[in-house]
C-alpha cells in the first residue's frame, strides 16, 4: 500500500524493522497518576518497557505513517502490542485516538509537555490525556508462540490520518480495571516484538489473529496403541531422579532460550522455563530413557509431572514430540498432550503446585521404536504464557520431575541409595578453569572489581584494608602468611576510590541492576578480578530464581568473557527469616531460593566462592541475627572486633568476615592463578 503501489500489499510500522530496518517513526511513553514526573526524569521518555495499571497508568503511542498515501481509503489497520511478561488471557486493553499533541520526553499524567511554569497552554484539558472517547478500541489478551499481546483494530483512526480528518497524534493505551500489563516498547531489545502498525488496502489481505481454539489439535502420537503385552499385573514406575523413583537412568532436562541478552546453555540450571514473552521464550526438553522397561512391555498409562514454581493460571501449554524437531521448531507438528497448571487450594495438604500430562500415547509410540528413548519438548505454543518447574537438578529431589508408568511386566527394581543433593566441589576446583580464563585477560593488573548493592558500596568493606598494609594487628600467623600475598600484589588504593555507582556498587540495588550495567563497569574498570554480591534486595524487590540466577549467570559470563575472574559471593542470611510468622517463613525461603541459585553458579562455572551465608550460620548458628547482621539486613561492623581477623573477631562482627572471606579468597587466586610462580611488589604506594 506504499505510495504508487499498483496492488494491495500490507504496510508494516515497525521501529527498526519496517518498512526498513532504519524506520523509528514510532514513540511512545507512559504517563501516571502516581508520579506525573516519571516520564519528565528521563524514566519514561526512553525506556524498554511500557506499563499500564487500570486507568492511572496509561501508555502513549504515535507512528509516523507520513509515507501512505494520501486520502486513499485504508480497508483494515491493525495495531500490535506484546507483552514483556506473561499475564491473564482475556484480560482486556481500551485504546483511544488521542485529540492533543504531546512529547515523548516530556509528558506527563497533568502536562502534555515541558511546562515549568505550570501554564494552562502545556495541560491536558483532562488529566491522563485529551482523546475521543467515540472512537473507544477494546481488545482481549491473546496467546501464541509470541507470548501474550494485544491486537487492536484501528482502520477508523488511520483512515483519519491519511484522509486529513484528524491530526496524527497518536493513541492513548490503558487497562481494565485492577489489571495491570507490561508492554514492550519501541525500543525493545528484540525488535520483531516492538510496537507494530499493520496497514492494508484491501482488508482481505491483512488477518487478525484467530479466535483461541476450544479444542487443541493432538498429534496423532496421543493415540498411538500399545505396542506391548501384557504378562502379569500392571504396577506403578517412577522415572525420575527422585528417592522415590524405581528407574532414574537416561533421565536429563534442560531448557532452550530465544533471548539474545541471555545467550548460552541453560542444562545447568535448578529449574525448567517454558514459555516468556516478547522474544524472551523459553522450551524445556525432557528426555526419558526407556531401556529399563521389558522390550514388550504393555503400557496402560503414563503421566509427566513438573512440579511449578510459578506461572500463567487458565493457560494451556503443549507438550511436543522432540523427535519431530519441536525444538529447533516447535511450529511444527501438533502436541502429544496439554494441560494446564494446578494451584492447590489454600487448605490442601500439599501446597505445591504441579502440571501433569497425559502421555501414554507418546510413551507407547517411543516403545514400539528401536531406540525406546521419550523426548518431549514443553512449549507456549497453544495459548502463551509461561512457567517455570524445578529441574532435575533441584536440590529437593522430591520436587523434581517424575514419570509414572503402569506397565506389565513391571521392571524388578532394588532398593536404591537416597540421592544426594548437587553440592559445589571441595578444593581447588575453580584453580584450572580460572587459569583459562585469565589467558585472555587484557585489563588492568593488580585490580579487583566491587559489584554489588549497599553491603559493598559501604567503606566499612575492604575500604579499610586500603592504606598502608591490609593485614590488621589481631591476624593468626597462618592468616597473615596468605594476606601478605595480597598486600604484595594488589592496587589497594582502589579499594576505597571504587565505590560509587559507575563502579558497580550502590545501596538498594538488586541483580538485575547488574545485568543491565555490568558492560559498562567492564569497560571502565576492566578488573583482574571482581567479587559479586546481589541478593539482599532480590528478596523483596528484585528478580527471584529463575530470573535471578539467568541474570547472575549472564553477570558472571560477561566477567569470564573479559578474562575477569569472578569470585561469587551468597546473600547473607536476613533478620526477617528467622521465626514462625508467614513473613518469617516467605523471606526465609526466598533467601534459599536465592542462595541455591547462586551456588548452581559457582558449580556450572566452575568459579571461585564465598557461600557468605553458610560462614555466618556456621559461627553463630543461634545468634547470628544478633552479632553478625547488625541490623538485620546489612552485616554488622562491631568494636572491638572491626579489625580482628582471630576466630572470636570473625564470630562477632559481619563485615569483618566478609573482610577476611574475601581477601583470603583473593589470595588464593593470586597464589594459584595470577602469580603462581611467585610474589611481586605491590604498585599502590
Amino acid at each position: 500500500m506504499a505510495a504508487g503501489a499498483g496492488r494491495a500489499e500490507v504496510v508494516r510500522f515497525q521501529n527498526g524493522a519496517a518498512p526498513a530496518p532504519d524506520y523509528g517513526g514510532c514513540v511512545d511513553t507512559r504517563i501516571s497518576i502516581y508520579n506525573d514526573q516519571e516520564a519528565r526524569r528521563g524514566g519514561d521518555g526512553r525506556t524498554r518497557e511500557l506499563r499500564t495499571f487500570s486507568t492511572a497508568r496509561r501508555i502513549l503511542i504515535r507512528f509516523d505513517v507520513s509515507t501512505l498515501p494520501k486520502g486513499r481509503p485504508v480497508g483494515r489497520a491493525l495495531l500490535r502490542v506484546y507483552c514483556a511478561s506473561p499475564t491473564q488471557l482475556g484480560s482486556g486493553m481500551f485504546a483511544a485516538p488521542l485529540t492533543r499533541d504531546w512529547d515523548e520526553t516530556a509528558t506527563g499524567f497533568e502536562y502534555k509537555k515541558t511546562d515549568d511554569d505550570k501554564g494552562p497552554e502545556g495541560n491536558w484539558a483532562s488529566k491522563g490525556g485529551d482523546y475521543d472517547a467515540q472512537a473507544l478500541i477494546q481488545a482481549a489478551c491473546r496467546g501464541g508462540l509470541f507470548g501474550h499481546g494485544f491486537e487492536f483494530d484501528v482502520t477508523g483512526s488511520v483512515n483519519d490520518w491519511v484522509s486529513g480528518k484528524r491530526p496524527n497524534h497518536g493513541l492513548i493505551l490503558w487497562s481494565s480495571p485492577h489489571t495491570e500489563h507490561r508492554i514492550a516498547s519501541s525500543e525493545w531489545s528484540v525488535a520483531e516484538f516492538r510496537p507494530e502498525l499493520l496497514v492494508a488496502a484491501d482488508a482481505d489481505e491483512l488477518k487478525c489473529w484467530p479466535e483461541p481454539a476450544k479444542k487443541v489439535a493432538l498429534s496423532p502420537a496421543a493415540d498411538a496403541p500399545d505396542p506391548g503385552r501384557a504378562e502379569g499385573p500392571y504396577r506403578t514406575v517412577g522415572m525420575g531422579l527422585r528417592n522415590d523413583a524405581q528407574l532414574r537412568a537416561g533421565v536429563q532436562d534442560a531448557y532452550l532460550k530465544t533471548w539474545p541478552e541471555l545467550p548460552g546453555n541453560w542444562d545447568w540450571m535448578p529449574m525448567l522455563r517454558v514459555g516468556g514473552g516478547a522474544g524472551n521464550q523459553n522450551v524445556a526438553v525432557l528426555r526419558f530413557d526407556l531401556s529399563g522397561l521389558a522390550e514388550k512391555a504393555s503400557v496402560k498409562s503414563a503421566r509427566l509431572r513438573l512440579y511449578v514454581v510459578g506461572g500463567s493460571r487458565g493457560v494451556r501449554f503443549g507438550l511436543y514430540d522432540d523427535q519431530a524437531n519441536a525444538v529447533v521448531d516447535v511450529e511444527a507438528g501438533d502436541p502429544v498432550a496439554v494441560a494446564a497448571v494446578t494451584f492447590p487450594a489454600k487448605d490442601a495438604s500439599d501446597q505445591r503446585a504441579f502440571i501433569e500430562w497425559d502421555v501414554t500415547g507418546a510413551v507407547r509410540a517411543a516403545m514400539g521404536k528401536s531406540v525406546r528413548t521419550l523426548e518431549l519438548a514443553a512449549s507456549c505454543k497453544v495459548e502463551g504464557g509461561a512457567f517455570d518447574a524445578y529441574s532435575s537438578r533441584y536440590d529437593d529431589p522430591d520436587n523434581r520431575p517424575v514419570l509414572e508408568l503402569e506397565a506389565s511386566p513391571a521392571p524388578a527394581v532394588e532398593k536404591l541409595p537416597p540421592i544426594e543433593p548437587p553440592v559445589v566441589p571441595a578444593g581447588d576446583y575453580w584453580v584450572e578453569p580460572m587459569r583459562d580464563v585469565h589467558k585472555r585477560f587484557k585489563g588492568t593488573p593488580r585490580t579487583l572489581g566491587q559489584y554489588g548493592d549497599s553491603i559493598t558500596i559501604t567503606m566499612a568493606f575492604l575500604a579499610t584494608h586500603a592504606s598502608g598494609s591490609c593485614i590488621p594487628k589481631k591476624c593468626p600467623p597462618e592468616v597473615r602468611k596468605h594476606l601478605q600475598i595480597v598486600d604484595n600484589y594488589a592496587n589497594k588504593r582502589l579499594w576505597g576510590q571504587w565505590k560509587h555507582p559507575r563502579y558497580g556498587n550502590n545501596g538498594s540495588m538488586t541483580v538485575a541492576w547488574a545485568f543491565a550495567n555490568v558492560d559498562a563497569w567492564q569497560k571502565l574498570c576492566q578488573p583482574e578480578v571482581a567479587v559479586i554480591l546481589f541478593g539482599t534486595n532480590d528478596v523483596s524487590y528484585g528478580p527471584v530464581p529463575p530470573d535471578h540466577t539467568e541474570m547472575m549467570a549472564s553477570v558472571v559470563d560477561r566477567c569470564l568473557a573479559d578474562g575477569t575472574i569472578p569470585i561469587l559471593t551468597t546473600l547473607p542470611p536476613r533478620g526477617d527469616q528467622k521465626g514462625d510468622t508467614p513473613h518469617n517463613k516467605s523471606v526465609f525461603h526466598r533467601v534459599q531460593e536465592l542462595r541455591r541459585a547462586q551456588l548452581a553458579i559457582a558449580r556450572a562455572r566452575k568459579i571461585p566462592l564465598i557461600d557468605f551465608y553458610g560462614e555466618i550460620i556456621s559461627r553463630q548458628p543461634e545468634n547470628w541475627d544478633k552479632l553478625l547482621m547488625g541490623d538485620r539486613l546489612h552485616p554488622s561492623y562491631r568494636d572491638p572486633w572491626k579489625q580482628d581477623f582471630t576466630p572470636e573477631g570473625l564470630k562477632n562482627s559481619g563485615y569483618t568476615l566478609r573482610n577476611y572471606l574475601t581477601m583470603m579468597m583473593y589470595a588464593g587466586i593470586i597464589e594459584k592463578v595470577l602469580q603462581p610462580a611467585g610474589q611481586a611488589q605491590s604498585t599502590d604506594e
